[in-house]
């Protein structure tokens, strides 16, 4: 029994850490976005008149949002991994 519930422990600490690598590539994406962003601002000044220019700032930005929201959800699956491993 104990070598089954070594290796269940194993596999819920090995989808633990799948989500920080989720993570990673999250924050990786963010700060990317953040240079997308810039280049956006470069391009169409940082407070453009033009429909397309706006658009394309508020398109940029919910990238942004979608992220953190990203973020937000796979900080939940950890919790509850975490949760779910201290069950067992």
């Amino acid at each position: 029994m104990t070598d089954a519930r070594g290796a269940h422990s194993d596999a819920v600490d090995a989808a633990i850490h799948a989500v920080g690598e989720v993570e990673e590539m999250l924050s990786a994406t963010t700060d990317r976005t953040d240079s997308l962003m810039g280049a956006v601002i470069h391009a169409t000044g940082s407070n453009p008149w033009v429909e397309s220019a706006q658009n394309a700032m508020n398109f940029t930005a919910e990238i942004k949002n979608r992220i953190e929201e990203i973020y937000r959800i796979a900080e939940g699956v950890k919790a509850e991994l975490e949760r779910y491993k201290g069950g067992f």
